[in-house]
């Protein structure tokens, strides 16, 4: 509510999401897929931070780890850069993958803006 009240100046204002790749994307099992948001900017000058997840409650791909409990394994994941290998060995069905980044500025109140990327799983 800052901006209702505040100079524009004077308010935060969220980061702007910028993927270096369409939102769409296409791997099959074992493949390598790059995700990448190095373009993100925030118009106040925050330093920016990221957090690459797998959502997979809409996809119809299931994975899981029971020693470490995450679903997936994104390398880098607080980078702007980041990267994961589809899974092969537990995958029930080819199909999408939700992967969801979070990119918090560190302006106040620290605002956070979101971008999902699909990725289609095909043999």
């Amino acid at each position: 509510m800052d901006w209702t009240i505040k100079p524009y100046a004077d308010a935060n204002h969220p980061p702007v999401v910028k993927l270096d790749h369409p939102a769409q994307l296409t791997a099959k099992p074992g493949g390598r897929v790059d995700l990448g948001a190095a373009g993100s900017s925030d118009p106040d000058g925050h330093a920016l931070t990221f957090e690459w997840f797998y959502y997979p409650e809409p996809g119809s791909l299931a994975t899981s780890n029971a020693r470490s409990g995450q679903p997936l394994k994104i390398e880098d994941a607080d980078k702007p850069k980041a990267w994961f290998t589809v899974p092969t060995s537990r995958v029930l069905r080819h199909g999408p993958m939700h992967v969801i980044l979070a990119v918090p500025d560190a302006g106040t109140p620290p605002l956070t803006r979101y971008e999902r990327v699909i990725v289609t799983v095909s043999p």
